[in-house]
């Protein structure tokens, strides 16, 4: 709940907001220390006792995955509602949209890649391997991103959490609490302010399951690099089985509710997904190029994957 706030009066009448105050949530941490800690201690006993297998024991983790879908969904529901506040009433997505939002991610990638080239001497060898083959598939990822959205489709664009992963969600018992809605911190106030698909924060949740998958698996390996080809598989299966548990609660929530901002057509959500899933792998490139260097790895290997067609579709 909010308590309060501190607000700017613009001499053009505008206001921005400076600060506000919130009541504190009592919680049991952020959903990212969960989910990397519980990796963890998975890995070091598969690793240590149990014999190794490509089955998901998952079970309780994934409930919990099923109910983030759920809660993120009625996130959702909730900012689709239209209420007459024009800052925040869903609008109809237009090919002109489509035509934008593709246009925008085109010159991105360009940019990154770009960028990548640049910094390629100066990386370790893995990375300059994988900065090769990356560099390789810029025409297939150049095409995937021009056909993604290329036959249109009905759908709605509205105000989303726009910086959605893990780290921003609070887990409070056997439930969580959805924080941060700032957006992404890289991004201009105008473009935070944009309505857009919140399949967008779908794909950022997505994203944010594949970093944990990584984190935990270095973390497991640091001292025994030689057991990462027994990991590997481990890991891959963990954010298959988790990424599959969210999506089923989100589409099951999203039914449930009265939200129309999601396209009807056939495989058009599912191409949404994996737009936003290269624009969020994209972004991390930049930032970890910028921000994180150690962690470069972690998108880089992602987004060949990706358009090495080695990753699951979405279903949405």
């Amino acid at each position: 709940p909010v308590a309060g706030a501190i607000e700017f009066q613009r001499a053009d009448g505008q206001t921005q907001t400076l600060a506000i105050l919130q009541a504190y949530v009592e919680n049991q941490g952020s959903a990212w220390n969960f989910a990397v800690d519980y990796l963890e201690r998975f890995l070091a006993e598969q690793l240590a006792d149990a014999p190794l297998t490509s089955e998901s024991p998952h079970g309780y983790f994934l409930t919990l995955m099923d109910l983030l879908g759920q809660r993120t969904a009625e996130l959702h529901n909730a900012f689709s509602q239209t209420t007459g506040d024009p800052a925040f009433d869903p609008e109809p997505i237009t090919p002109a949209d489509l035509d934008t939002w593709s246009a925008h991610l085109r010159r991105e990638a360009v940019a990154t890649l770009d960028d990548l080239e640049k910094n390629r001497d100066s990386q370790s060898a893995e990375i300059r391997v994988a900065t090769d083959r990356l560099l390789s598939l810029r025409k297939t990822l150049l095409e995937r991103i021009s056909l993604s959205l290329r036959d249109g489709m009905v759908a709605a664009k509205m105000r989303y959490h726009g910086d959605y992963h893990l780290g921003q969600v609070l887990r409070v018992e056997n439930d969580y609490v959805i924080t941060d809605f700032e957006g992404e911190p890289g991004r201009t106030l105008e473009e935070r302010h944009e309505k857009h698909s919140p399949l967008r924060d779908v794909a950022g949740m997505l994203r944010s399951f594949s970093y944990v998958s990584a984190v935990a698996a270095n973390r497991t390996t640091t001292e025994r690099p030689q057991d990462r080809h027994q990991v590997g598989p481990l890991v891959q299966t963990w954010e298959q089985d988790v990424s599959t548990a969210f999506l089923k609660g989100y589409q099951k929530a999203i039914a449930s509710g009265s939200n129309t901002t999601l396209p009807h057509e056939s495989g058009a959500a599912d191409r949404l997904v994996g737009f936003f899933v290269i624009e969020k792998a994209l972004y991390e490139l930049r930032y970890e190029m910028g921000n994180r260097p150690d962690w470069l790895s972690i998108p880089l290997f992602s987004l060949v994957r990706i358009l090495e067609d080695k990753v699951e579709h979405y279903d949405i």
